[in-house]
């Protein structure tokens, strides 16, 4: 099956099936943190530029860390 395929197949049953809606998705809980550091961070630091700089850090690099241990503990690391 080339890449093309593949991609169309993913597609398809996206559309078909999509995610349950009981299960947590990783977007939404990345989402949902995002949210949750903002007003820590802006209390935190006066300036709203460098107060979101430390937000960006902090989500990207809890779902990088998050990303690498799931990694790690299927064997893939």
């Amino acid at each position: 099956m080339t890449f093309t395929q593949q991609l169309l197949a993913a597609l398809l049953l996206d559309l078909l099936i999509g995610d349950p809606e009981r299960l947590p998705h990783p977007v939404r809980m990345i989402g949902r943190l995002a949210a949750w550091l903002e007003s820590p961070c802006r209390r935190l630091i006066r300036s709203p530029r460098a107060a979101g700089i430390l937000a960006v850090f902090l989500v990207v690099g809890s779902a990088g860390a998050m990303a690498w241990l799931m990694m790690r503990m299927a064997g893939l690391l």
